[in-house]
């Protein structure tokens, strides 16, 4: 039985998927390999920008293949960012960065879903916050839009937006970690996070149900300078999971790849380097499938007696 497994492994291994994509559609849910959305329904992506269509507490997007180093000196982040729609009076959230996030358990995947951070942007009726609003902190007159700038110098930030500026000095424990867009409705935050356990596994953040009139647009998000570590082995999809069965020589697999809505370009499936086999995407499933019959191995078949299944290299 190791063996099978072993040679299950070899046969996955030697084998690539890989998705000709065109140009993007018009909207798409999926933001690309290098960030995670919370909630991935709630955004998409529209040309040349991200959009909250969907408003709601916390919403956000988590940066995968970045992050600020354990001991930073300087970074600075930027975005430009717009209301998809004019907000009314009354309303209550904020939009901005995430930063210094990390999750319970030290792992990216699961700060980039339950991760804390220090908040830094702009409120519904446009003051500039580093950490909690004060009733002191410079307005801009507008969200329509404008660009958002988070420096950092030491435990010294800086946020700027159009001709003000805000600057707050932040507790050391928050100054490393991932980085995150937000776009949230609802109270603002009124003090620096506080790390708590769990109250029970794989529970998400409290506080974001939808509702709400936080709906936001963002392009051209940047995060630079010395400090700044990339993970580019972080990055997933547009393959997200594979599922696949040999038997007598006949390979059948199903692909999930993130939604694409739209793109109906073929996938391709890679035998080594030599055969290939083109397969239409199915976009209400966000899957792709093949077929190989008479699969050849390239030593001989090892034999699965209890289940009287061939598994090839």
């Amino acid at each position: 039985m190791q063996n099978s497994i072993v040679k299950r492994r070899s046969l996955l291994q030697s084998i690539a998927v890989l998705p000709a994509l065109q140009a993007a559609p018009p909207y798409r849910a999926w933001l690309g390999p290098d960030y995670w959305a919370n909630p991935l329904q709630d955004w998409r992506s529209n040309a040349n920008r991200w959009e909250c269509h969907a408003a709601g507490g916390d919403r956000n997007v988590f940066w995968l293949s970045k992050e600020i180093a354990p001991t930073p000196t300087s970074f600075e982040m930027s975005v430009r960012l717009g209301t998809l729609a004019p907000l009314p009076a009354n309303a209550k959230g904020w939009t901005g960065f995430r930063t210094g996030m990390r999750g319970a358990f030290d792992d990216y995947r699961d700060t980039a879903i339950r991760g804390l951070g220090v908040d830094s942007g702009i409120t519904a009726d446009g003051q500039l916050f580093i950490g909690s609003p004060n009733l002191n902190n410079p307005r801009v007159n507008s969200l329509e839009d404008l660009t958002l700038t988070l420096t950092a110098q030491g435990n010294r930030y800086t946020l700027k937006a159009g001709n003000q500026t805000v600057e707050a000095t932040i507790p050391n424990e928050w100054l490393s970690g991932g980085v995150a867009l937000v776009c949230h409705s609802g109270d603002t935050p009124t003090r620096m996070p506080r790390r708590t356990e769990p109250m029970a596994a794989n529970t998400g953040k409290p506080n974001q149900a939808r509702g709400g009139d936080m709906c936001m647009w963002f392009s051209d998000w940047k995060l630079t300078g010395p400090f700044v570590v990339n993970k580019p082995e972080r990055a997933w999809g547009p393959i997200l999971f594979t599922q696949y069965t040999v038997h007598a020589g006949v390979l059948k697999m199903t692909v999930q790849l993130a939604p694409l809505e739209g793109d109906e370009s073929p996938a391709t499936l890679e035998l080594g380097n030599t055969k290939q086999l083109r397969g239409q995407l199915d976009t209400y499933s966000s899957t792709a499938s093949f077929r190989v019959e008479n699969l050849k191995c390239s030593a001989p078949d090892v034999v699965d007696s209890a289940l009287g299944v061939n598994y090839c290299h």
